[in-house]
Order: structure tokens, then sequence, then C-alpha cells
């Protein structure tokens, strides 16, 4: 049994503050709108910018024997291998003007030295022992982005530490090896193991570009069918989302404006891949409105440092309400709703986007009040379609799903003046984050919190602005432009003929 006394007394660790971490999601409502689009376009990251690094990495792992035994051949571990390949690719794709090809920082800055020979010095750059080296993550990027999609597709397996190629993978690696001859690639792995790259490597290197993907070859069908067939589980939702893109495309919308497109067009009937994205916009929206009066709430606390926290709630309510240019302080939410019969909520969400760029957190509070009111009205009528699209697709497993937060935040507040609401709504935000940042630290000492309260008032810890996510679509272009369905941003005959034969 544990003996306890005064001399050697230490804090629990739920007692003791190492300090304040830095976290992109204060209120916890993101994982929502990640799991929907992970959903929409599986197999892909935000950053796994290029399809081809998917048949490099298969080639590699196979290309290193799979085993301990056949491996010590090279003279170089797994890691280091996989590490030294993507420095060598990042030289070979230097001049393409191709945008997320690992390394391409590191040789920017010319962090790279030279021998007295001329040669790069690979090893010294890559390795994970060095110091200065282009990738911190001990596996590379391959381990750090590309693995979970790699596994995902059933490309890739792990076990010990070790990385394997699957079957799958294996028959990618091989489609891959009829695309490069065998010089080049016996020149590339030369090149890893030796661990210097010449001028010459990188000009007879060029055919490994993750850009010359040749449209025909057995690796681009590969791929191909990789990204447009059903996804491994059945659903078509990927290969419908590639299809409402392409044609997004076809009417000048620009890729950001994607989910804003398919919720405009969206109508009952329509696939659901669509209503997946409609869905996605509206959550969006909504959590962005949440953030945006957390933003106030922020401000407010660091404007007031320790102030008594029913001072506090009076203060900010009365801050949002005196934005509105009519008091609508003792309006119900009936009073309201009319007030917003001719306002649309594309137009509410890009004027409320651009109150917070100007820095105007008072504004875009009773902007984003307003805003998630229209929300309601908007969606209540279709609530049992937003519920059971919600449990399709597992959402009612996050926090911040739609019919959860719309009437969280503004159904149980209808019966109260719009007073009353705003002062239940803030509170319920400062609680929601409050709860979620202690259940992010766990057993960790570095507290999550954005604001504290001490002694009934509040102050002020970090300021955090209200963000969307990502939801893909950039490497989705990346990957149509990577297999040729794009040039130069618009449709090539084989995005016009997976349109047009489309089932």
């Amino acid at each position: 049994m544990a003996v306890y006394n005064t001399k050697n007394a230490t804090d629990l660790y739920w007692a003791c503050n190492e300090g304040f971490k830095v976290g992109r999601d204060p209120m916890g409502i993101q994982n929502c709108s990640i799991t929907l689009y992970g959903q929409m376009l599986p197999g892909m990251t935000n950053l796994t910018g290029h399809i081809r690094y998917y048949s490099l990495y298969c080639w590699l792992l196979t290309e290193y024997n799979n085993d301990y035994k056949s491996a010590q051949q090279y003279n170089v571990n797994q890691r280091d291998f996989i590490r030294r390949a993507e420095l060598i690719m990042a030289f070979i794709m230097s001049g393409h003007n191709q945008n997320s090809v690992v390394g391409s920082l590191f040789l920017e800055q010319k962090r790279c030295h030279k021998d007295i020979k001329g040669y790069y010095m690979i090893k010294e750059g890559a390795d994970y022992e060095q110091t200065d080296k282009y990738w911190t993550y001990g596996s590379g990027a391959f381990g750090q982005y590309y693995l979970g999609a790699l596994v995902y597709l059933q490309l890739v397996r792990t076990e010990d530490n070790w990385f394997y190629t699957r079957p799958k993978g294996k028959e990618l690696a091989y489609t891959f090896c009829r695309s490069v001859s065998d010089d080049v690639r016996k020149r590339y792995i030369d090149v890893i193991c030796r661990g210097r790259l010449s001028e010459e490597d990188i000009v007879i290197l060029q055919p490994l570009g993750i850009d010359q993907l040749t449209v025909g070859s057995s690796e681009w069908y590969f791929l191909n069918n990789l990204l447009i067939l059903p996804d491994k589980n059945g659903s078509s939702l990927r290969r419908e989302s590639i299809k409402l893109f392409l044609e997004a495309l076809t009417e000048n919308c620009t890729i950001n404006d994607f989910p804003e497109l398919q919720y405009k067009q969206y109508a009952e009937g329509h696939p659901v891949s669509k209503f997946g994205w409609h869905y996605y916009y509206l959550c969006e929206t909504i959590h962005y409105a949440i953030e945006s009066i957390f933003w106030l709430i922020l401000e407010t606390a660091g404007a007031n440092n320790y102030l008594a926290l029913n001072k506090f709630l009076d203060m900010v309510t009365t801050i949002i309400l005196d934005e509105n240019e009519e008091d609508i302080s003792n309006y119900t939410f009936d009073n309201v709703t009319s007030l917003l019969s001719r306002h649309e909520i594309p137009i509410m969400r890009n004027e409320l986007v651009d109150t917070v760029k100007k820095g105007l957190p008072e504004q875009a509070a009773m902007k984003a009040f307003l805003l998630l009111i229209k929300c309601y009205d908007s969606i209540m009528p279709q609530k049992e379609t937003f519920d059971r699209f919600e449990k399709h697709v597992h959402l009612k497993e996050q926090f911040g799903y739609i019919t959860q937060f719309m009437q969280r935040y503004v159904g149980r507040n209808q019966g109260f003046t719009a007073k009353k609401a705003i002062k239940n709504i803030v509170k319920t935000i400062m609680n929601d984050h409050t709860t979620v940042a202690c259940r992010k630290m766990g057993n960790s000492m570095l507290d999550l919190r954005k604001f504290l309260i001490e002694d009934g008032c509040i102050f002020l810890v970090e300021i955090r602005k209200p963000q969307f996510t990502n939801p893909r679509t950039h490497t989705l272009f990346n990957f149509l432009t990577d297999l040729h369905y794009l040039e130069n941003g618009r449709l090539t005959n084989i995005a016009k003929e997976f349109i047009d034969n489309y089932e």
C-alpha cells in the first residue's frame, strides 16, 4: 500500500498545470465534418498530394523485399530507405511546378549540401539520425500522411514496426515496374543505397516523377480503378462525388466553392452523395457560427480580465444585441425568424466570414446568432431526412452533428426572448468548450482551455478565431490532374467519357 506524507507530497496529474497547449478545434466539433468528408472521399487525405506516390511506395516496399534478412543487402534500414527515396523524388520533381511534393521546401531552402565532387548528400539530408533533415517524422511523409490511406486501400500493412506490401500493393508495384524501365529503377535504388545524388542522376530518373503517369498504362488503369470504382465497403459515395466534382468544374465552380454549389443544387431525389455535400456545407456553417460567438467570448474575456462570471454573461449578451440595428432583445424566435424571411444561408454565411476577416467579433457574433436561427428554420422541416443520413453515415457517434446542435443551441431556446436565448447560447458554448478541453487533456498536464474560471471570475488564456475544415477537394483535384481527367483545371476527354458513361 502506498504511504503518503507531507514531506514528499506531489501534485495529482489533474491538479498540476505544465502550461497551455494550442489546438485548432477548441469546441471539439470538427470531427463531425472530418468523419463526413472522410466517407465522401475515402482513400485520400488533405496531405496525400499525388496519387502516384501510392505506386511509388508500394514498389519501394516490395523492392525492399518485405523481410529483415533480404533487406540487409541494401545496407540501409527500411525507414531511411523510404526517407531517402522521398528526398530524391523532391529533386526529380524540382522545376516541374508541382505542389505537395514531399521535401520540396527543404530544397527551396537550399539545405541539402553537396560534397566536393558535386554530389547532393542525400544521406545527410534524409536519414532520421541527422540533425538537419527534410522531414522530422520517423518514417517520413510516407508514415505520417500516406500510410493511413495505403492501409485503408489494402495496399500496405504494418506489423512489428515493419511495413509490408499486401497482394494488392504488390500488384500495383508490378504495374509501376512496367511503367518505368529496369535501368531507371535500378539507378534509383543505387542512389538510395549510396546516399548521394548527381545532376546526371536527376536527369536519368525523370520517368519516375509523380507527374509522369501515362494514360492507358497498366499503372494508370490500376490507379484509375482505385479511385473511381466503388469503395471497399461497397459505398459509391467517392465515385458519385467525383462525378459531382467534375460537373461542378464545368460550371466554372472553384474548388473551395464545391460544397456550396452542392448545397444550392440539392433537391429531394438526388443521389446520397449530393445530400452528403449539402449536409457538409450546413454542418460547417453551423460550426463556424458557434465558433464566431466563442471568438467574441474570448475577446471579451481578454478585454475585461478577471470579471465576475454573472457580469461577464450579461456583458457578452448586451454586446451581441447592441450590434443589431433594431432592438430585438424582447423578440420571440418567431419575430426574429420573420426578420430573416428574405435572407439566404449562403449570403448570410459569406457576410459572417467577411466580418470575421475584418476582425469584428461583436458584429460576427450577432450575424452568427441570426445565422443559427436561419439554419434551424431551414433544417427542421427536413429533420427526418437529416436524422436518417446521420445514422447512415454514423455521424451520431460524433459531437456536433446537425440535428444535435440545432436542438442544443436553438430548439431548446425557442420559448425564450432573444436576450435570454443569446445568454443561454453563450453559456452552452462556454460549458461545451470546458467539457471538451478537459476531456481532450486526459492524463496530460497541458491545458487546452482557452479561458479559465476561478473564484467565480473569468480570464483569457488564448484567442482562437473560427475556421472551416478542408474537405479533401484539393487532393481530389490533384489526383484527377495526375490521372489526366483534368488539364489546366479543365475537363479532358477522359473526364467527359467518365461522366457520359456513368452508371
